[in-house]
Order: C-alpha cells, then sequence, then structure tokens
C-alpha cells in the first residue's frame, strides 16, 4: 500500500505509461499478456487490467494476495489471477509467456536467484519499480547481460523531503 495517495496516482501512471510504451512497438495491436510480480494487494495488476489480456501477480503474503482477489472482484476485474508465494520459486511454474513483466520487489530488490527464472520468459520488456535506486542499479546489468537495454527511467517522489524515491524503469528487449 502506498502511504502517499497523490504520489501513488503518479507513481502508477507511470507505471501504466511505460507498459503502454513497451508494447507499443510490437505494432500487433492486441493487448499483452502481464505478469505483475512482487504485486502486493494488486493495485499495478488492477491498474493494467484495462490495457492487458491477462494479468498474472504473484505475491508472498498470503493476506496481500487475499486483499488483492476482492480489490479485483470488487472492481469487476476478471482478466487478473494472483498466487500467493515466492516469486524465486513461483515464476518457474508459471507457463505463460508475458510480453510484459512489472517487477515490484522489496527495497533488496530482485533476489538473485528468482533472476534468471524471470529473465528466461524474455518478455518485449520489463517495467522495474524501485523504491531503493541502489538496489536497481545492481539489477540492471543482468538485464543489459540477457539482451535488454535501459529505455528510460522516471522518479516519483514519494515522500518529499526524504532520500526516499521510486524509480520506473522501462527495459526493452534489444531487436535481433
Amino acid at each position: 500500500m502506498q502511504t502517499n495517495t497523490r504520489g501513488a496516482e503518479t507513481l502508477y501512471t507511470a507505471v501504466r505509461r511505460a507498459v503502454t510504451a513497451g508494447t507499443e512497438r510490437r505494432g500487433s495491436g492486441k493487448k499483452p499478456a502481464v505478469f505483475d510480480l512482487y504485486c502486493g494487494v494488486g493495485t499495478i495488476a488492477q491498474v493494467l487490467a484495462p490495457i492487458a489480456e491477462h494479468v498474472t501477480g504473484i505475491e508472498l503474503v498470503p493476506e496481500a494476495v487475499n486483499a488483492a482477489r476482492a480489490n479485483a472482484a470488487a472492481n469487476g476485474l476478471t482478466n487478473c489471477t494472483f498466487i500467493a508465494g515466492d516469486v524465486k520459486a513461483e515464476v518457474g511454474k508459471l507457463a505463460e509467456a508475458p510480453e510484459v513483466i512489472v517487477l515490484d520487489p522489496p527495497r533488496e530488490g530482485i533476489h538473485p536467484r528468482a533472476l534468471p527464472d524471470i529473465l528466461a520468459f524474455a518478455p518485449a520488456c520489463f517495467v522495474y519499480v524501485s523504491c531503493k535506486a541502489s538496489s536497481l542499479a545492481r539489477d540492471l546489468p543482468a538485464f543489459v547481460a540477457a539482451g535488454y537495454r535501459v529505455e528510460t527511467v522516471q522518479c516519483v517522489d514519494m515522500f518529499p523531503q526524504t532520500v526516499h524515491v521510486e524509480c520506473i524503469a522501462l527495459i526493452q528487449r534489444v531487436k535481433s
């Protein structure tokens, strides 16, 4: 949950804009399948549901997943699925190939054992939402090594007058 509602609106708008920009290049005109990893109560999944074919969220905290399911139902969203479990254990079980993976990991970033499984999906793009820029910086070389480049980074000041800032990075697959 975000405590700064105005900042949260800016953050989620930036995530949706990044997903849209990352998928426009495909030119297929069809809605993308999206993974929302570290989805919390499913807010990002629900913001993306109208522009997605299907959104699959994974979250460690079972109560958050229950809230995500209840929130999706309350909002009439039928194209969202939420899985309770650790991303590093659950992501390898998914068979669907997403066109977009949204990552909103905890402050310490993506678990190093989860990163190879996440990268193996080879989506058109990743949208990485980071509340700790040094974790994002630590994880980005793995994306570059896997054939991606950072297209844009937008910062959102969720906690004014502190050193904390959210970063939204659009990471696009480089054409072969």
